[in-house]
């Protein structure tokens, strides 16, 4: 079934309703695999979300009820900013410049599906554990999902392996000066992908500092000897050597 969960209308009747800058859920290929009555059904599966779109649905009033349940707590403590649309609990999230992004209620079930999806999968990047929070925020939210996501961040092998050890942090940036074209490049690998016919995985991106030009080349997977002969083969081809004082940088 399609994701319509992105087609939640954010512009509803009601003045006191704050427009959204942004969409509940987006519209990436990787959302679409939960339809919108797939999301109802969890969330009404989710027993303090139940109880929310209960209350919601019979009363604008906050109920005064007690609960050890530390969701339940939190879920109520934001009974201000929840609301229903199509059937489905949200809640606003005020931004620092004063704008309103629509969150969609995270249901307990579907919360690490998010942050695999967010963090691990391979367009996520593995990004930072503010980074993470801030794109599972402009579509998500559940309680205690600041604790979760760093939890989730720290605790992620493979951020584990790249990460250094105490005191050996990133080196400083630098500022390179270019002053034409290809005399510094950067090169980026992207992958793996989907295998092509001709069993590409990989995509190696090239871009000129001096004049912002970009290549993309495919390759079949990204060791030492594969880059360089691309390197070798298709893109110093292109650098015409006027002169045997002329130094190409690369960054990688």
């Amino acid at each position: 079934m399609p994701c319509t969960v992105s087609a939640i209308n954010s512009n509803s009747g009601d003045s006191e309703q704050p427009t959204s800058k942004t969409k509940i859920v987006s519209d990436s290929n990787w959302v679409q695999q939960w339809g919108a009555e797939d999301i109802r059904r969890l969330q009404h599966k989710d027993s303090n979300i139940a109880t929310v779109l209960h209350y919601l649905t019979h009363s604008t009033e906050k109920p005064q009820i007690s609960t050890p349940d530390q969701d339940m707590s939190a879920l109520l403590r934001q009974w201000d900013l929840l609301f229903i649309r199509d059937d489905l609990l949200c809640r606003k999230f005020f931004e620092i410049d004063g704008s309103v992004t629509n969150q969609l209620v995270a249901p307990r079930e579907l919360r690490k599906d998010i942050m695999l999806q967010l963090h691990n999968n391979r367009t996520a990047g593995h990004l930072g554990r503010e980074k993470t929070l801030n794109k599972v925020r402009s579509r998500f939210y559940w309680p205690c999902m600041t604790s979760d996501i760093s939890r989730w961040c720290q605790t992620c092998p493979s951020c584990a392996k790249r990460k250094r050890g105490p005191g050996k942090g990133k080196y400083p940036m630098q500022h390179y000066t270019v002053t034409r074209p290809l005399e510094c490049i950067a090169i980026d690998i992207m992958g793996p992908l989907p295998q092509t016919d001709n069993d590409n995985e990989y995509i190696m991106v090239i871009g000129d500092y001096f004049s912002k030009w970009k290549e993309a080349y495919a390759l079949k997977n990204h060791t030492a000897q594969a880059v360089a002969d691309k390197l070798v083969t298709e893109v110093l081809i292109l650098i015409e050597l006027n002169n045997e004082d002329l130094l190409v940088y690369i960054v990688i």
